[in-house]
C-alpha cells in the first residue's frame, strides 16, 4: 500500500507519526512522572495516617481501658472496707472478752449490710481459717445463723435469688476441693490463691447460672489480715454485664462502629466481645487462629502493642483491674479501610485529579498534533508541486509514441532542474543506440525465420528414425523372450528328468531292500513252520501222556472202591481205613476230572496247531511268489532310470544352447534399446530446437514491433 502513496502523503504521515510520538512520549513521562508523585505522596499520607490512626487506637484502647477500671475498683474498695471491719470486730471481741456467737453475728450482720448497699454485687462471702475469728470452731459446727459450716469453720456467703438476699454457709467440701478446671487452675482457687499470694485475685470468668438470668461473672477475692497474719479470705462475684455494655458502647464511638473491642481474662477467656455476646465465658482460641492467639496471649502478659493480620489492626493494651492479680488485655480491633478511611479519600481525590490531568494532556496532545499536520501539508505541498510539474512532462513524452527526440524543459536550477539536466542527457545517448538496435532485429527476425525452417526439417525426420528403429526394438524383445522361455523350458524339463532319474533310483533301492525282507520272512516262514510241527508233536505226545494218567486215575479209584468195601466187612476195626479209602476214592475222582479237562484243553491246542502249520506253509508259498514278482519289478525300474537318464543329458543339452541364444538375443535387445533410447533424446532436441526456433522468431518479431514505437529520426 505505500507503494501507491504519494510523496506529500508520505511525508504528512511521517512527519504526523512523528509529532504523535513526540506528543504521546511527553504524555507518558508527564503520566509517568505524576504516577510516581501520586505514589510517593500516597505513601507518605498512608504513613502519616497510618501512624496517627495507630496513635488515636492506642489512645482509644488506653482510654476504655481506664473505665474498666472503676468497677473493680469499687469491688476491691468494698472487699478492702469490709477486711477493715472484720479485723475491727475481732480485734474488739478479743480486746473485751466478748461473746464468740455475737462475734460471728456481729461479723455476718456487717456481711449482709454490705451486700445489700450494692445491688450490683452477685455474691458475697467470707471464710476463714480454722479457729482465726475465735477458738471454738467446733463449738459452731453446723450453725448456719453463727456463720458455721460442717466443721464449725465461718464460712458464710450472701447470693440474690429472684432480688431477694439469700444466705447460705460454705461447707468444707468446697473450700477444700482441689478438681483442677480445663485451664489447670483448682476449684478451690477463690479461697487458696489471696492465702497464698498474699494479693487480691481475679477469678476465671464463667457463667453464673445461680440466678434465673445468666450473666457472665468473675470472682475477687482478697486476702483478710490481722496484725500482719493472714486469716482468711473475702469474696464479691461481680456481674460481666456493664463490662459487655461498656464494649459495645467503645465500639459504637470509635471509628463509627467499624472495629470491635474484646476484654480477654489472664488465662485467654473472653470477658466482653462487641460482636459476638455468644462467646463471653468461651476460649480465645474460638474467635483468634492459634497463630494469633499467641500474639494476644503474649501481649496479654506483656506491654501494649499494635498486631497487623491482614486487612485488620489490633490494639492491644494490658490492665491490671486489681493492684496485684494478673493482668487482662483490652483488644481494640480495627479494618485497615476504617483506620486509614482519610488516607484512602485523599488517595481517591489524587487519583480523579490525576485523571483530569491525563484527559486535558491528552486534548492538548490531540490539538497540538492536528495544528502541525496542517502544518506539514502545507509545506509538502510547497515542495512536491514542481515535482508534478516535471511529471506531466515525463508523461508527454511517455505518452507520444515513444517520441526520443523531445526534451524535458525546466528554468529553475535547483534539485529537480539537475534531475531534467542528466535525463536529457540520458536521452541523448539512448537515442543512437535504440537506431542501432532497431537495425539489428530485422536482422535477428529473418536468421529465426531461417532456423525455424531447418529445425522443423531436422525434427520431421528424426520422428522417422525413431518409428523405425521402435519397430526393430520391439522384435527384438519378443525374440529375447522367447528364447527365455525356450531356455527356461528346457531347463525346466532337465530337472524334471534329474527328479525322475532320482525317484527310479530310490524305487530301485526299495524293491531291493523289499527283495531282502521278503527272502527273510520266507526264512523265518520256514523256521517258525517247523517249530509249529514239532509243537504238534508235543501236543500228540501230551494227549498220550495224559491217557496214560486217566487210566492211572481209573485204577485208583477201582482199587479204593475195593478197600471202601473191605472195610466195610471189617467192621470197627477198619473204619479207619474206610476213611483213608474213601480219601483216596475222591483224590481218584477229582484226578480223572482234571485229567478230562486237560485233555480237552489239550485237543483245542492240537486243533489250533494243525491250522497253524496249513497257514503257515501258505505263506510261504506267498513269500516265494512275491519274492520273484519283486525281482521282475527291480529289473523294470534299472531299465526305467537307464532311459531317464538319457533323457536329462538331451534336455541339459537343449536347455544349454537355449540359454546361449537367450544371452545373445537380450544382447541385442540392449543394444537396439540404446539406440532407441539415442534416437528419442534426438528426436526429444529436434522438437525442442524447433520450439526454439518458434519461441525466436516470435520474440524477434516482439522485439521489432517494440523497436519501431520508438521515434529515433527527426
Amino acid at each position: 500500500m505505500s507503494k501507491t502513496l504519494s510523496i506529500r502523503t508520505k511525508i504528512i504521515l511521517l512527519a504526523g507519526l512523528c509529532l504523535f510520538a513526540l506528543a504521546l512520549t511527553l504524555s507518558g513521562f508527564n503520566l509517568h512522572q505524576s504516577s510516581e508523585n501520586l505514589e510517593l505522596v500516597t505513601l507518605r499520607t498512608e504513613q502519616m495516617a497510618t501512624r496517627q490512626a495507630k496513635e488515636q487506637l492506642n489512645t482509644s484502647a488506653a482510654q476504655k481501658v481506664d473505665l474498666l477500671k472503676k468497677d473493680f475498683s469499687d469491688a476491691l474498695n468494698i472487699g478492702n472496707s469490709l477486711s477493715g471491719q472484720i479485723a475491727d470486730l475481732r480485734h474488739s471481741s478479743v480486746l473485751h472478752s466478748g461473746n464468740p456467737a455475737a462475734l460471728r453475728e456481729d461479723v455476718n450482720r456487717a456481711l449482709k449490710t454490705v451486700f445489700d448497699r450494692n445491688p450490683y454485687l452477685r455474691n458475697l462471702w467470707i471464710v476463714l481459717d480454722k479457729d482465726t475469728l475465735d477458738t471454738e470452731d467446733i463449738r459452731f459446727a453446723n450453725t448456719p445463723s453463727h456463720g458455721g459450716n460442717d466443721s464449725g469453720r465461718f464460712a458464710a456467703a450472701w447470693s440474690r435469688q429472684n432480688g431477694k438476699a439469700t444466705y447460705a454457709t460454705i461447707d468444707e467440701e468446697y473450700i477444700n476441693k482441689t478438681d483442677a478446671d480445663e485451664f489447670g487452675v483448682a476449684y478451690n482457687n477463690w479461697f487458696t490463691c489471696p492465702i497464698t499470694t498474699k494479693n487480691p485475685c481475679l477469678g476465671t470468668p464463667f457463667i453464673d447460672d445461680t440466678y434465673s438470668d445468666k450473666q457472665l461473672a468473675t470472682s475477687l477475692s482478697l486476702p483478710l489480715v490481722h496484725d500482719g497474719n493472714i486469716i482468711g479470705a473475702v469474696g464479691i462475684d461481680i456481674a460481666m454485664s456493664a463490662l459487655q455494655s461498656a464494649a459495645m458502647e467503645a465500639k459504637n464511638a470509635l471509628f463509627d462502629g467499624a472495629g470491635r473491642v474484646i476484654v480477654i481474662s489472664s488465662n485467654g477467656i473472653i470477658a466482653a466481645n462487641s460482636d459476638a455476646p455468644d462467646t463471653l465465658g468461651q476460649n480465645i482460641k474460638t474467635v483468634y487462629s492459634a497463630s494469633e492467639f499467641q500474639a494476644l496471649y503474649d501481649a496479654t502478659f506483656s506491654t501494649p502493642k499494635l498486631v497487623e493480620r491482614g486487612n485488620l489492626v489490633d490494639a492491644i493494651h494490658p490492665v491490671s483491674l486489681v493492684e496485684g492479680a494478673k493482668p487482662w488485655a483490652v483488644v481494640v480491633e480495627l479494618p485497615r479501610q476504617a483506620l486509614l478511611a482519610d488516607s484512602i479519600n485523599l488517595q481517591t481525590l489524587l487519583a480523579e485529579a490525576q485523571s483530569r490531568s491525563l484527559i486535558t494532556s491528552l486534548l492538548m496532545v490531540l490539538i497540538a498534533s492536528l495544528v502541525g499536520l496542517f502544518l506539514m501539508w502545507m509545506l509538502a505541498t510547497g515542495v512536491t508541486k514542481p515535482v508534478k510539474t516535471l511529471a506531466r512532462m515525463l508523461k508527454d513524452i511517455a505518452s507520444g509514441e515513444g517520441d526520443l527526440t523531445r526534451r524535458l524543459e525546466y528554468a529553475r536550477d535547483d534539485e529537480l532542474g539537475e534531475l531534467v539536466k542528466w535525463f536529457n542527457q540520458f536521452l541523448d545517448t539512448l537515442q543512437p543506440t535504440i537506431s542501432q538496435v532497431k537495425l539489428c532485429s530485422s536482422e535477428v527476425q529473418s536468421t529465426a525465420n531461417r532456423s525455424l525452417a531447418i529445425s522443423r526439417q531436422t525434427n520431421d525426420r528424426m520422428q522417422l528414425q525413431f518409428r523405425e528403429i521402435d519397430q526393430v526394438a520391439t522384435a527384438a524383445h519378443e525374440m529375447s523372450a522367447t528364447a527365455h522361455e525356450v531356455a527356461n523350458s528346457a531347463s525346466s524339463a532337465a530337472s524334471a528328468a534329474q527328479r525322475a532319474d532320482q525317484a527310479a533310483g530310490e524305487g530301485v533301492e526299495i524293491i531291493t531292500l523289499t527283495s531282502s525282507e521278503i527272502s527273510r520272512l520266507e526264512f523265518e516262514v520256514s523256521k517258525a513252520l517247523g517249530e509249529v510241527e514239532a509243537l504238534a508233536t508235543s501236543s500228540e505226545q501230551v494227549g498220550t501222556i495224559m491217557d496214560v494218567i486217566r487210566s492211572i486215575a481209573e485204577q485208583t479209584n477201582l482199587l479204593a472202591l475195593n478197600a471202601a468195601i473191605e472195610a466195610a466187612r471189617a467192621g470197627d476195626s477198619g473204619r479207619g481205613f474206610a476213611v483213608v479209602a474213601d480219601e483216596v476214592r475222591n483224590l481218584a475222582r477229582r484226578t480223572q476230572a482234571s485229567v478230562e479237562e486237560i485233555r480237552s484243553i489239550v485237543e483245542t491246542i492240537q486243533n489250533g496247531t494243525q491250522h497253524v502249520v496249513r497257514t503257515m506253509r501258505s505263506s510261504q508259498t506267498n513269500a516265494r511268489d512275491s519274492a520273484a514278482k519283486v525281482g521282475s519289478a527291480a529289473d523294470a525300474f534299472r531299465r526305467i532310470r537307464e532311459a531317464i537318464t538319457l533323457i536329462t543329458n538331451m534336455n541339459l543339452q537343449i536347455a544349454s544352447a537355449a540359454e546361449e541364444q537367450r544371452t545373445v538375443a537380450e544382447e541385442v535387445n540392449r543394444n537396439v534399446t540404446a539406440i532407441r533410447t539415442v534416437s528419442e533424446g534426438l528426436m526429444s532436441q529436434a522438437h525442442d530446437s524447433a520450439e526454439m526456433s518458434g519461441e525466436l522468431d516470435t520474440l524477434a518479431s516482439r522485439q521489432m514491433t517494440l523497436m519501431n514505437h520508438f521515434k529515433t529520426d527527426l
